[in-house]
């Protein structure tokens, strides 16, 4: 996999394809919203919270040209405001 490139994975009751902008609950914890983690194992809990059985869609996502602002660092943290 290209260095640029990192594997990303979404826990759902569905299949998704395409991820879209703007869907999701509103009561995550974080508002809506797409989750996505770095772990398999951490999509497929997310995937069966309920009763139902559910998928870790998994994707690729290439980095290059993005500001990737990294909380899990010792560094000063620093915010950035994103306007439509």
């Amino acid at each position: 996999m290209d260095t640029n490139m990192i594997r990303i994975c979404h826990g759902s009751e569905n299949i998704i394809e395409k991820p879209e902008f703007g869907k999701g609950k509103t009561t995550n914890d974080y508002g809506r919203g797409f989750y996505c983690t770095e772990s398999i194992e951490l999509a497929k809990e997310w995937a069966c919270s309920r009763a139902n059985d559910g998928y870790a869609n998994i994707y690729e996502l290439d980095m290059a040209g993005l500001d990737i602002l990294r909380l899990n660092r010792k560094q000063g943290c620093r915010m950035t405001a994103l306007f439509q």
